[in-house]
């Protein structure tokens, strides 16, 4: 796990070594560089396998004509290192990231498909003047690029890339697919001709073209046809494979513990496997100084307790503040490098400072909920096609107008239960009201429709035929996990030199998943249910049966400690200064919030983001 950073035109050793500078907290135990005409490669280490020098990066082949830096982990990589070594390859290093450069050398571009793992890496082909980028399949490791047809800039964070004194600019297109989804869809970002290399794509740049092509979709939605029990077992033994090749490093690893179905699956394989007591850490509230009971937010930290002397772990938990979220709020959207409206952030930020005290790596139960039918809102999905099964005569001539009349406060539930199996469906679950979005963004920057036609562009359009449900998970996988949860982790964790692995994101055990009947996902109001009857026997029933999402007390919170800094961000002189938004409308829905006339937690936190983001990343730049 590492920062990497390059220049491909006008650059030098001293800008690569600035941008890897920015990029120390990603990488804290060694740095490299490598340099020829118009080519400059830098890289920041986090050691996790092969602690020696030998695995510094830049790394060369045999002749040193092509160079590699990379981020992340291949799994299995030994097999892959004897098949190549068979071919006649020799290797430098005993590191997992090797293998990449000498796959590129035997199969080109085409090396990808056999690289199992999380990460983004630059490969420097010398003698084609070949640049090559790529990015893991589901996106856990981010990767960002600046092209402007003469000079190519790339680092695993945008912060890095603005050392090259780019032009910062608000994207006004992202702005309003941020502003209804809460988070900046590859391959955009907030900043105008920054670009996102999509999960799954690779970048080609030779002989002044550049080209980004996707390398790994997911095509294969056929339901199988085994049983029940047999999908179960086939389950457990793909999830216990994944533990098993994501255990494997030559620092401690340790356990983000939820009190989730997934973590503590991924806690008890990993008991089963080891023996030993693995360090798990966890995160509650104290909640005592704004009048909320505590089991209201602190149930999940509860379940994780119990867990824990279940497996005999070595269990470590952090209690969050209102105070301490306040002090590190402007440290998260920093780190972030562009605004993601989830007020989970301190909490992953403060829960990754206190892991890294002991452990260097941490698996994380983040992919469940997607690939196995996790969230709420696939069962409401079917509720809703239940009921449009009823002619539309009969629910559009006199359902829909009879609740309006007799009970009028069910209009808002009318129009999504009417609300057809499309992208908009999707949005229904997934984005802010576009009416408010539109009330509170100004009209010379508001673009109606923005997000429907995004998601119907590039991932429902794409999958026709495929199931409504399936269609629904797959979007939640592409976008809202991989854009908003993932880069969010990977950006907490790697503010201390912390390392995330996942093993519910293993491609093939994704690929599995889906392919796994929605009946068999959903059923009865239950979700993730195959998931849960597979690991049934191996986790407690209270978690089984208890777990929530995990959400933070940041309504009350702005409502109390936060208030102050809020009402600075969202202040109408503060947001005149930039007139991107409506500031007397934006400060009324503030007020509106603060006196409980209204709930608008989504927008208000994804408006104090966007502001705190833009004072540091744009105005302090001007």
């Amino acid at each position: 796990m590492c920062g990497i950073a390059g220049i491909l035109g006008r650059g030098s050793e001293e800008l690569i070594k600035r941008m890897c500078k920015v990029l120390q907290h990603r990488g804290p135990d060694d740095c490299g560089y490598y340099a020829e005409k118009d080519v400059f490669l830098g890289h920041r280490r986090l050691s996790i396998i092969d602690l020696s020098p030998e695995a510094r990066q830049p790394i060369g082949n045999e002749d040193g004509s092509v160079q590699l830096i990379f981020n992340g982990e291949i799994y299995g990589y030994r097999e892959l290192r004897e098949r190549l070594e068979q071919k006649g390859h020799r290797f430098h290093s005993n590191t997992d990231c090797e293998v990449a450069l000498h796959a590129y050398e035997d199969e080109g571009e085409q090396c990808l498909e056999g690289l199992n793992g999380m990460f983004a890496f630059a490969i420097w082909d010398s003698t084609r003047r070949k640049l090559f980028l790529a990015r893991d399949r589901i996106g856990e490791k981010p990767l960002y690029y600046f092209y402007d047809g003469a000079t190519l800039i790339f680092a695993s964070e945008i912060k890095a890339i603005l050392q090259c004194d780019i032009p910062r600019r608000v994207d006004i297109n992202a702005l309003n697919l941020y502003l209804e989804l809460s988070y900046v869809p590859s391959p955009y970002t907030m900043f105008q001709n920054i670009h996102k290399l999509p999960p799954a794509h690779y970048l080609v740049l030779q002989d002044g073209q550049l080209a980004v092509k996707q390398y790994w979709d997911i095509t294969d939605f056929q339901d199988l046809q085994g049983s029940e029990s047999s999908i179960r077992e086939e389950i457990r033994e793909r999830l216990k494979h994944s533990v098993a090749m994501k255990t494997f490093a030559d620092r401690p690893v340790g356990i983000f513990l939820s009190g989730g179905v997934d973590s503590t699956s991924i806690l008890s394989v990993f008991h089963e496997c080891n023996g030993n007591p693995v360090k798990t850490f966890s995160l509650g509230f104290d909640v005592d100084d704004i009048g909320i009971d505590k089991d209201k937010f602190n149930t999940d930290l509860n379940l994780a307790r119990m867990t824990s002397r279940i497996f005999n772990s070595d269990h470590n938990e952090i209690i969050l503040t209102c105070k301490e979220a306040a002090d590190s709020f402007e440290k998260v959207v920093y780190h972030l490098d562009e605004p993601i409206a989830n007020a989970t952030q301190s909490a992953q930020f403060l829960l990754s400072k206190m892991a890294k005290q002991d452990v260097a790596v941490v698996l994380g139960g983040d992919g469940g909920d997607e690939t196995f039918g996790g969230y709420t809102h696939y069962w409401q999905n079917q509720r809703i096609s239940q009921y449009q099964l009823i002619p539309a005569a009969l629910r559009l001539g006199v359902i829909t107008p009879f609740v309006n009349a007799v009970l009028p406060k069910y209009k808002n539930l009318n129009r999504i239960i009417n609300t057809p199996a499309s992208a908009e469906r999707y949005l229904l679950f997934r984005s802010e009201d576009k009416e408010k979005v539109c009330s509170l963004l100004h009209s010379d920057y508001y673009q109606d429709n923005a997000a429907n036609e995004f998601i119907n562009a590039h991932y429902f359009n794409k999958k026709d035929g495929v199931p409504l449900a399936k269609r629904l998970m797959y979007t939640d996988l592409k976008t809202k996990l991989a854009d908003n949860f993932l880069i969010g982790v990977d950006k907490m964790t790697m503010a201390f030199g912390l390392e995330l692995r996942s093993p519910f994101l293993d491609h093939k055990l994704v690929e599995f998943a889906f392919k796994i009947p929605v009946k068999m996902k959903i059923r009865r109001g239950v979700t993730k249910y195959i998931l849960k009857r597979a690991v049934a026997d191996m986790i407690p029933q209270e978690v089984l049966q208890g777990k929530r999402y995990f959400f933070t007390p940041a309504a009350k919170w702005l409502r109390s400690g936060l208030k102050p800094m809020i009402e600075d961000y969202l202040s109408v002189s503060s947001l005149e200064k930039n007139g991107l938004f409506y500031a007397d409308a934006v400060n009324k829905m503030l007020q509106d919030h603060l006196t409980q006339k209204e709930y608008n937690l989504g927008l208000l936190w994804a408006i104090f983001t966007f502001q705190v983001w833009y004072e540091q990343f744009i105005k302090r730049s001007n």
